[in-house]
Parts: structure tokens; sequence; C-alpha cells
């Protein structure tokens, strides 16, 4: 049996509420276990990364933490964590701690390498390219 994807689940639905053919409970469980489908465990374990402290205060990492991870959670896939790192690297908030400067720090929230001037350098630069970006594209909106 193929499965159905949420537009189909949720034209279901309404059919359901109109004409009664599928029963409600039927049709919640089925949307329920695509959410679940969707969401691999290895990323709601990679989730409790976020309450490390390093990741509450949106610290610069430590160059290899991939190999950190890798130790504490040897079930995850390791093209999981370079996915979860990649996006959690690339947030705004995480450049701006990078270009400050200052040391770059482990899991266990202890400062291990100075970060370089190229990636400080390299940070600013990303910055100004997302923020010139925005505005270019919000410029052709209007």
């Amino acid at each position: 049996m193929k499965t159905k994807s949420e537009a189909e689940l949720l034209k279901d639905y309404l059919t359901t509420m109109t004409t009664g053919t599928l029963s409600l409970k039927r049709t919640c469980e089925r949307v329920e276990s695509l959410r679940k489908k969707r969401k691999p465990n290895h990323f709601r374990q990679l989730d409790e990364l976020k309450s490390l402290p390093v990741f509450k205060k949106k610290r610069p990492l430590k160059l290899g933490i991939h190999k950190d991870i890798k130790s504490r959670y040897p079930l995850i896939p390791i093209r999981a964590i370079y996915s979860w790192l990649y996006h959690w690297t690339n947030r705004p908030k995480y450049k701006e701690s990078l270009k400050r400067g200052g040391y770059r720090y482990d899991l266990n929230d202890q400062p291990t390498e100075v970060i370089s001037n190229n990636h400080i350098l390299s940070a600013k630069g990303q910055m100004t390219l997302d923020i010139d970006d925005s505005v270019s594209r919000h410029s052709r909106t209007v």
C-alpha cells in the first residue's frame, strides 16, 4: 500500500467530515505515523545537543567537533551529524559569535583553540553577503 502525503491525508479528512467514508481516528493515526517517519530518531538525539552549554550560549565550536559528537552518539550516522552541524553553524547568531573572535569550545564548554583571523574574516564576509542578499531580494519584491 502506498503511503499517503499530508495533502492526501487532509483530503481524506475533509472527505471524512463530509461523507463519513473514513473514520477520524484512522486519519489522525495516519497523519501521526507520517510525522514520526519524517523525523528519524537520530535527529531527535541530535536535538539533545541544544541542551549542552556550548550550544545554549551559541559559542564557536572547535574544529573537528563532529568526532566528539560521533563518539558521544555512536549510533547516529555521520552524515546526519554533518547535516545538523551545517544548519547550526549557518545560523546568524553562530556567525556573530565567530565574528567576535576569541576561543572555540568543545562539547563540555571548555576553550580549545583561538579562532583564526581567516575564520573571523570569513564570518564577517558571510554576514555581509547574507545582509546584501536579503536586501537585494527585498528590493526585487517591492
